[in-house]
């Protein structure tokens, strides 16, 4: 539509003598200008784009844009712009007059507006389209005519006017473009395709980027970069799994390694903006050559939108189906195409129950005219071919001989809708047979009709149109006022539609208004108010035309509320099944119980078996030949036996693609059966476990190596020295993994010194070299760091290191003993399993070295005890003659001087005080020496007892005899000293099997601690008697006791509850540690109870002994 009354604005001349006079403010825009002139080697579409990104950033905007005029059809389209744009985008075509374009291109000047709306904009088409606030632009000319126009233009307004400098640059800007388009047009097709590409590439609404077999991307698109966030350079230096968060690195690699140029790739994703959240996107992938090399195009979509659309889509489809289907008669859509072109888009299913057809769109028309009698069929052809031409409506009654030899008459009518590319057609085809003869008889039937009109069980309305077009209701019948509460009076003084028609459905009743106005008659399902709600009904409109007069009609109310009811169920039904066909993962099928064809398959046949399942109409065996040659025959032997037992059936197979792409399915079967028993169907479902699969064999490919790693480890296990353990890891590593180069080296004070080689290591490494431990080479700083070190690429290490052939090396520390490293020939060859399973043998090979190195530090230790034990007992052998020797004599003497002291004393009858105190020396020198004596007898039994040289002979013994011997043995001394000392044993004897002197040791030791540590008053008991297997003998007193937290201490040697020179009592702290060794070493225990001030008790516990033989 023209708009003569634009809104205003400032024009300012573009002459280009004027504008070269007016200055260039700033001589850098200038300059750059003058570059994009000259330089005749850019492209002239890279240069058009350059020009608009110059004249953006020159003019301060957010967009340039050059816009190619069409003044014939009066619209322009966008042939260039300076980037990415939310409302002007490369490719975007529009009407003339929903741009400002159409204001410059009358005139020589440009147009400028700092702020549209308020410049009188507001509401004009050509703000409204691209709310562009800002803009500036002039018109560019080609060849001697207009080619379109040269704009910068902002969303926002422009807090400056644009002045003479403005209009200016964008002079220059026009002449520089101009120049270009002049350029352009004797360029070469192959330069012109290479720009449409970087164009596309560019302009390109989808998200593309470009990427090497490592993931490495290479290149990203501005969508790209849009959508991510992120800018092309930070892109550049990432991989796609840092775009792409559903990429597996390991899994990625392994199938774009697969792939070979022109190989493609379609699959599901999810990209990562900058800011960390997350969007769907469908990602083609598609492997192509670059000078030798594998490189990947991927080719995102942003799926958010559509995925929402997808389904919106589908469920308006599915309402437009079942709509079409439900109307009365036969739908269709037809199209007619310029260059004469037609078909039908659509035919209602009703065909094949009204006509007699199959309702497939392809060789309708001509199945439909073949049925027409011929005495009417150029009459049809000649109409609809006038109705296409001059694209209005058609209608026509004619004759129609279905299939089956019955004739029918038809309602053939259409409406025309244009299109951008077709006109269309809406057509539905009535089966009006009862109606026309229902016609020849109308005059027989009134009086009857208006009789049954009345009495019908349905409710009807009767009503005519007037010469002015209105609806008039004449009457209804009683049914009618007993659903709807309007009577025949009410009805004339009402509007109709406005009582019974809902508020959401004026619409459609005024749809229908117009068709019964247009002489149509209507067969439609509609919802109406009545005394009970809303109800369903199906409004049958028929008209009646008589010749002049009005045309009346009849509608019939038919309440079909509980059908439409289950119509709506039906319909949920059915688009669940379609939804449940079109997304089940496996692929579900059926035969019949003969096999002999295949009823339904799965949409998911398509994508595991790669072949379209259109095909097995008419070849049903290509699903079994498909199957793996090696498993069909064994397949095909199943499927044989399968109308026997379909329920046994279960195979496992390999089913191959066109593209010989190989996957593994599990197949089930389940009969159907009729109520009879008898085999109706069979049902089967096919899993695609390709995954699984794989996933066994890489589970099976681990666990044999962990299998082999467990057998081959014991070898390492059982090294003595550190030479067989690096040959047993060099061993190891070369049967279970079978890398070429293995190299263990073990530190030799500051190196690590290459000690095992695998055999062929030569070939592929020049000369395994030591490293010093503080060096950077990286077998080095894996073992400072004490972690694997892992290098895909050596090549990219940049030391001074000869790798030889070896490309990938990984380096396990063994502890701080060394390390072991495993190197391929290939690049990233190292498998991250691999390695962990060589870190679990560096563990073993740490360990048994820790062994071999604390095993021989144990054995200088046994050396070294060794020495030391027989020193000792030497040292105690020496002094128990140098101190035993003289300590008898001691003694005796002790004895001599005492007995004379005696004497002297005896036959005095005053006895000097010399000799007195000469028998108290000597008492106190004899005393003195037992206790040296005893001290030393201590000493050396406890050396014999833990060196084993003190041989105890167990044998049965009384132990109510030695209780008995060893109280007697202590009653003087307990008598000396106050103390009750008593023996408990029970009658007869009590046999334990003990050595008789280290009893007597234990024993006699009790018993003097007790009577040591007990005061005058108090008692000392000594009881034995059975326990169990044990006799037990216990020693307890009413002495002084002791702090419980001191018995841990008790029986080592030297020890004492008070120690050192000012302790309470005498003793060596000998005595407890030298009856404990001997009780032990008769197989008796020993223990105490105590508490400071209470006594304390000793039980000893020896194994009991049957009575001895008397022979």
């Amino acid at each position: 539509m023209n708009n003569p009354a634009s809104p205003p604005g400032t024009f300012f001349s573009v002459d280009g003598d004027r504008s070269a006079e007016v200055p260039i403010e700033n001589p850098a825009y200038r300059d750059r200008l003058r570059y994009l002139q000259t330089d005749e080697t850019c492209p002239p579409d890279e240069t058009l784009r350059a020009l608009l990104r110059l004249g953006a950033e020159w003019l301060d905007v957010e967009l340039g844009y050059l816009a190619h005029i069409d003044p014939a059809a009066s619209t322009y389209e966008v042939a260039a712009v300076s980037g990415p744009h939310p409302t002007v985008t490369k490719g975007d075509t529009a009407a003339l007059d929903q741009s400002y374009c159409r204001r410059v291109i009358v005139r020589d000047d440009a147009l400028a507006l700092e702020d549209a709306p308020r410049q009188g904009w507001d509401g004009d088409p050509a703000y409204e389209t691209f709310r562009l606030s800002t803009y500036l632009g002039a018109k560019v000319v080609g060849d001697g005519a207009l080619y379109g126009t040269l704009c910068f233009v902002d969303r926002a307004p422009r807090q400056a006017s644009f002045d003479e400098s403005d209009a200016a640059a964008l002079a220059r800007l026009v002449q520089a473009v101009e120049q270009t388009l002049e350029r352009r047009r004797p360029e070469a097709r192959p330069r012109q395709t290479s720009a449409r590409l970087e164009a596309l590439f560019e302009e390109a609404p989808d998200m593309i980027t470009f990427h090497d077999a490592d993931g490495q991307l290479l290149l990203a698109n501005p969508r790209l970069c849009e959508m991510t966030g992120y800018d092309a350079d930070t892109l550049t230096r990432r991989h796609m799994w840092d775009v792409d968060v559903s990429l597996n690195p390991d899994d990625a690699r392994a199938r774009w390694a697969t792939m070979a140029p022109g190989d493609q790739h379609r699959r599901e994703g999810r990209y990562r903006r900058k800011e960390g959240s997350t969007f769907p996107v469908e990602v083609d992938l598609r492997c192509i050559a670059v000078d030798g090399a594998r490189q990947f195009v991927a080719t995102g979509w942003d799926t958010t939108e559509h995925r929402r659309t997808e389904n919106a889509l589908r469920e308006k489809e599915a309402r437009l189906r079942g709509l079409a289907n439900s109307l009365p008669g036969v739908t269709y859509q037809f199209y007619v195409r310029p260059g004469g072109e037609w078909g039908y888009h659509f035919v209602g299913e009703k065909a094949a129950s009204v006509l007699g057809l199959s309702p497939d769109p392809d060789g309708f028309y001509d199945r439909f005219v073949q049925c027409i009698p011929p005495e009417h069929r150029e009459r049809y052809r000649a109409s609809t071919k006038a109705a296409a031409a001059e694209h209005r409506p058609a209608r026509m009654e004619l004759p129609f001989e279905r299939p089956d030899g019955t004739r029918i008459w038809l309602l053939c009518s259409s409406m025309p809708e244009r299109r951008e590319n077709e006109t269309l057609f809406n057509g539905v085809l009535l089966d009006i047979t009862d109606r026309r003869e229902a016609e020849q008889a109308v005059q027989a039937e009134r009086d009857r009709f208006e009789t049954l009109f009345h009495n019908l069980p349905t409710p009807v309305v009767h009503g005519w149109s007037d010469e002015e077009g209105h609806l008039r209701v004449q009457t209804v019948n009683d049914t009618f006022e007993s659903v709807f509460g309007i009577g025949e009076e009410q009805i004339r003084t009402k509007d109709l539609q406005a009582e019974i028609v809902p508020p959401d459905a004026q619409d459609e009743a005024d749809s229908i208004r117009r068709w019964l106005l247009a002489g149509e008659p209507v067969d439609r399902e509609v919802r109406r108010e009545t005394s009970d709600g809303t109800r369903d009904f199906r409004v049958q409109v028929t008209l009646r035309d008589d010749g002049p007069g009005p045309t009346e009609g009849y509608a019939i109310y038919t309440d079909i509320t509980e059908r439409k009811t289950k119509e709506r169920e039906l319909r949920t039904r059915g688009r669940l099944l379609k939804q449940l066909r079109e997304n089940i993962t496996d692929v579900v099928w059926m035969s019949p119980a003969d096999k002999s064809e295949i009823e339904f398959i799965s949409d998911a046949y398509e994508e595991i078996w790669g072949r379209p399942t259109d095909q097995l109409h008419d070849h049903p065996n290509a699903v079994v030949e498909a199957i793996h040659p090696a498993d069909r025959e064994r397949v095909q032997a199943a499927l044989d036996t399968q109308r026997k037992d379909p329920d046994a059936y279960e195979e496992t197979y390999r089913v191959v693609q066109p593209d010989g792409t190989v996957r593994w399915v599990r197949d089930r079967a389940a009969g159907v059966y009729g109520e009879d028993g008898r085999l109706e169907r069979i049902i089967g479902v096919a899993t695609d476990i390709t995954e699984r699969k794989r996933r066994e064999q890489v589970l099976q490919a681990r666990q044999d190596k962990v299998e082999a790693l467990y057998t081959t480890t014991s070898q390492v296990l059982r090294a003595e020295s550190t030479t067989a353990v690096g040959r047993s890891i060099v061993d190891l590593v070369n049967e279970v993994f079978g890398y070429p180069v293995v190299i263990v080296r073990f530190r030799e004070d500051e190196c690590l010194v290459p000690v095992q080689a695998s055999p062929d290591v030569a070939d592929h490494v020049p000369n395994p070299s030591s490293f010093d431990v503080t060096g950077e080479s990286v077998v080095a700083t894996a073992f400072r760091d004490g972690d694997t070190a892992l290098f895909d690429d050596l090549s990219a290490v940049g030391d001074s290191v000869d790798y030889g052939a070896v490309r990938a090396t990984a380096v396990v520390p063994i502890g701080t003993h060394g390390t072991i490293s495993v190197a391929a020939l290939e690049a990233g060859a190292i498998a991250g399993f691999d390695r962990r399973l060589i870190e679990i043998l560096s563990t073993y090979a740490a360990l048994v070295l820790d062994r071999i190195e604390y095993e021989g530090e144990l054995v200088s230790a046994k050396e070294e005890a060794e020495r030391l034990n027989r020193m000792k007992s030497a040292f105690l052998a020496n002094m128990s003659h140098e101190i035993r020797t003289p300590l008898t004599s001691i003694i005796g003497f002790a004895e001599v001087i005492g007995d004379e002291a005696t004497s002297l004393l005896e036959h005095s009858d005053s006895p000097p005080d010399a000799v007195t105190a000469l028998d108290q020396f000597a008492d106190l020198i004899e005393e003195s020496g037992h206790r040296l004596l005893e001290t030393l007898d201590t000493v050396l039994n406890l050396s014999r007892l833990e060196a084993g040289e003190m041989e105890l002979d167990c044998s049965p013994l009384d132990l109510a005899d030695e209780v008995a011997e060893a109280t007697d043995l202590f009653e003087p001394q307990a008598l000396t000293e106050g103390i009750d000392l008593q023996g408990e044993t029970a009658e007869g004897p009590l046999w334990a099997r003990v050595d008789e002197g280290g009893l007597r040791i234990a024993l006699q030791n009790l018993i003097s601690n007790a009577l040591k540590y007990t005061e005058e008053g108090g008692t000392v008991r000594v009881r034995a008697g059975r326990r169990g297997d044990d006799v037990a003998l216990e020693v307890e007193d009413t002495g002084v006791g002791m702090d419980p937290d001191h018995v841990p201490e008790l029986f080592e040697p030297f020890r004492q509850e008070s120690e050192g020179t000012g302790r309470t009592y005498e003793g060596t702290g000998l005595g407890l540690a030298v009856t404990k060794q001997a009780i032990e070493q008769m197989g008796g225990t020993i223990a105490v109870e105590t508490a400071k001030g209470d006594g304390s008790c000793f039980t000893v516990r020896v194994p009991a002994a049957d009575a001895p033989d008397p022979a």
